[in-house]
């Protein structure tokens, strides 16, 4: 096995090191963005993330954290009624996290959430129904069959169902919301 020359250790400790810094400063772009999404600050929340998402790309980072800075800057401009470009945002995570086996799944629950409710709000129903029903599956395969936000997601599915002229689908939907609202109201 080859050894490395003092000159190739001190060059690899450099980059490892550079590395870690670059890492820090995504870092603390992401954090003060999230502070100040946090804080209501969603125009500060925008240049830090859309600063996140630079370092991010210009320093070839791994897509996770592409996908992270993205998500939440699809945030920043929902907040600040930016939704065309929000939406465009949140396709680049849902792109980069659907095929990624090591995906952060409740990045990608997000996403896909944003994602049914902004087509929900366009009327667009019957792709808003694929996310959500991916987002339930995310939902469940995290928190279990009966956690409180699932309810909450299949109310939202029921509601869609009910626009599609899905009335059986709407009422399983609606039925299954209200017995995980039951079976948390008797703990």
């Amino acid at each position: 096995m080859p050894t490395l020359t003092a000159d190739q250790t001190c060059s690899s400790t450099v980059h490892v090191r550079c590395c870690q810094i670059l890492d820090k400063v995504w870092h603390t772009y992401m954090t003060l963005g999230l502070n100040a999404l946090k804080e209501g600050d969603a125009a500060l929340a925008r240049t830090m993330l859309e600063a996140a998402l630079e370092e991010a790309t210009s320093r070839g980072k791994a897509s996770s954290k592409i996908a992270a800075s993205t998500t939440y800057l699809a945030r920043a401009y929902r907040c600040l009624h930016r939704h065309e470009e929000a939406k465009t945002l949140y396709l680049k995570s849902w792109s980069l996290l659907r095929n990624d086996s090591d995906a952060d799944q409740f990045l990608f629950m997000e996403v896909l959430d944003a994602l049914a409710e902004i087509h929900v709000a366009a009327k667009d129903f019957r792709i808003a129904k694929r996310f959500l029903t991916k987002a339930i599956k995310v939902r469940e395969e995290l928190y279990g069959s009966d956690h409180p936000s699932l309810s909450q997601r299949l109310m939202l599915l029921g509601f869609v169902h009910t626009k599609l002229n899905a009335f059986d689908d709407a009422f399983k939907s609606y039925n299954r919301a209200k017995a995980i609202r039951q079976k948390l109201s008797r703990q």
